[in-house]
């Protein structure tokens, strides 16, 4: 089932700021992984560039599917003591919206997963993005589905870098280990939120201080 709503209507507008600054990390990341590629012409770094570009283009379209939930024309008219109401919603921008963000996030993290484990074998890259993607279209859980594949996938990426830290002892290493941590804890949150509403808070809570854990191992790193 498709959950059009995303979130406590109370929280909405918050949730989008938070988005908004994830947006802009994401964005300088993608920048500036860019640029090493440039330097170094190694093919990794071009592969994070897409990913976190992704990553950016798809919180967009989580705000605008957020956005048209809530957006409504109203039209009034007023016939004596009577007033009749028109109201016109966008479901299905709100649909393709949430959709499109969530095949490019749930990519955008595949391609950061396969980068940093070194996965060559086209053949196998190909069924792993197969098989996630049609997990979000064929299923009677798509909410729960997305974000428990999401979760694992993050995971994978976190015990990376928890492994780089200890390895290194860096704070750049550190900062990304964290802010990974933090992005796998949001998915899970995501997921109680199917039980109450409150853990959208706490999800969106956690991917905000993710970003911007990233966002600090950026200053750290552009300063080199």
């Amino acid at each position: 089932m498709v959950q059009l709503l995303v979130g406590p209507e109370w929280f909405y507008g918050l949730d989008t700021l938070f988005e908004t600054f994830s947006i802009i990390v994401s964005f300088l990341v993608g920048v500036l992984a860019y640029k090493i590629y440039k330097l170094t012409s190694q093919k990794k770094y071009l592969n994070f560039c897409t990913a976190f570009l992704m990553i950016a283009a798809a919180l967009s379209f989580k705000i605008i599917s957020n956005f048209v939930v809530f957006y409504k024309t109203v039209e009034k008219t007023f016939y004596g003591l009577f007033t009749v109401t028109y109201t016109h919603s966008f479901d299905f921008i709100n649909l393709a919206s949430l959709y499109l963000f969530r095949v490019m996030f749930l990519i955008a993290f595949l391609i950061i997963l396969i980068n940093i484990y070194g996965i060559k074998d086209k053949k196998i890259i190909s069924l792993i993005v197969f098989l996630s993607i049609v997990s979000i279209f064929f299923s009677n859980f798509t909410y729960l589905l997305f974000h428990l594949i999401l979760a694992l996938v993050i995971g994978f990426i976190s015990f990376h870098y928890f492994k780089n830290y200890s390895s290194k002892k860096r704070r750049t290493a550190l900062l990304v280990m964290l802010s990974f941590l933090a992005i796998f804890l949001s998915q899970l949150m995501f997921i109680f939120y199917v039980y109450q509403t409150g853990f959208y808070v706490l999800a969106e809570t956690f991917q905000l201080l993710g970003f911007l854990f990233l966002l600090l191992a950026y200053v750290l790193i552009s300063r080199k």
